[in-house]
């Protein structure tokens, strides 16, 4: 197609046009004059008339001739475009049908996990808890270890299922974004996290005007979740984990900010940690399957923001997340 007559550009033309109009100005002039002092009078009269008439049908020949010519190059022009076109949206269909044909298989890839294999590992755990609280007091201490092993094993990879399937589904599932409360989505994963906060005995501090963004709620929520629950649990042996979460506007963005007083992460590894199965520290020390902070980074990217970290060894850390705030035109609903 890159040999199609290219279309002369609107200057070119009119100066094409004006020097042919001089032209034939100074053409006629120049044979009037000469035919007038060739001839008689009247013989050079007549001899004018017929010239002029000459040129008038050559002229309106030669510019039907050019508008053909330029109706033909502006219809190959188009003929050119519509084939582009065509071939644009025969290429669009067919990655749109690759594409749906790979979901397809993804989520029946996902349904395969969720439920064919994860039975197994149910079975495996169900039966070993009955062997310990059946046959527990025939068990000497190393079968005894060796049965809660596989009950611990057994929920690990069941943990580790579920978070696949969760990191997986944010490729695919839709987010339509509305106002949410900050406030609200906070308090309500606090509350989700009260035995475990008793546990800890962790101090957790919330700001109490936390603003509204624009996100997806349920997804915000375990993304909130999952930041809460490592501020409490990558803490020091003996340390009391306190937490604080406070928020600030930035120019259209609200930055929500979650500091705690934990272990910290080394600058070098601060990209790291939110690479899929990129564990800093033994499961054995820090349980957990290596994805949740991956799981917060697409969620939060699929939502429009951005997260980070800002920490460093031995001095706790600050991780945040940046999500769109709420114009006055989008508070038309929405919420958590």
């Amino acid at each position: 197609m890159d040999d199609l007559p290219k279309p002369r550009n609107a200057p070119a033309a009119l100066v094409l046009g004006v020097a042919y109009l001089a032209g034939a100005a100074l053409l006629l002039l120049g044979t009037d004059a000469v035919i007038r002092r060739a001839l008689p009078s009247e013989s050079a009269a007549s001899a004018v008339f017929w010239k002029n008439v000459a040129f008038v049908v050559v002229s309106a020949s030669m510019l039907y001739l050019e508008r053909r010519r330029t109706e033909e190059r502006s219809q190959r022009l188009r003929q050119a475009e519509e084939r582009r076109v065509q071939e644009m949206e025969a290429r669009m269909k067919e990655r749109t049908s690759a594409l749906e044909q790979s979901q397809a298989e993804l989520e029946a890839f996902s349904y395969s996990v969720s439920h064919d294999l994860r039975a197994p590992l149910r079975a495996v755990e169900g039966f070993s808890q009955a062997m310990l609280e059946d046959y527990g007091d025939r068990l000497d201490a190393t079968g005894k270890d060796y049965a809660e092993r596989l009950v611990g094993a057994a929920r690990t990879m069941d943990a580790l299922i579920r978070d696949l399937l969760a990191y997986s589904r944010l490729s695919r599932a839709e987010m339509p974004l509305v106002t949410v409360s900050l406030k609200e989505v906070v308090k309500e994963v606090v509350a989700s996290m009260e035995a475990e906060i008793a546990e800890r005995r962790a101090r957790v501090a919330v700001e109490s005007d936390l603003p509204d963004v624009m996100a997806h709620a349920t997804t915000l929520v375990q993304v909130v979740s999952n930041l809460l629950r490592n501020a409490v649990k990558f803490v020091p042996a003996g340390e009391t984990p306190r937490v604080q979460v406070y928020a600030n506007p930035q120019g259209g963005k609200v930055r929500l900010i979650v500091r705690d007083n934990g272990i910290g992460v080394d600058p070098r590894h601060q990209e790291r940690i939110f690479l899929p199965f990129e564990r800093l520290h033994g499961a054995d020390r820090f349980p957990g399957t290596g994805i949740g902070l991956s799981i917060v980074r697409r969620a939060v990217e699929r939502m429009g923001g951005k997260v980070g970290v800002i920490s460093a060894i031995g001095e706790g850390s600050r991780f945040w997340l940046e999500l769109p705030a709420v114009l006055p035109s989008d508070k038309t609903g929405g919420g958590s």
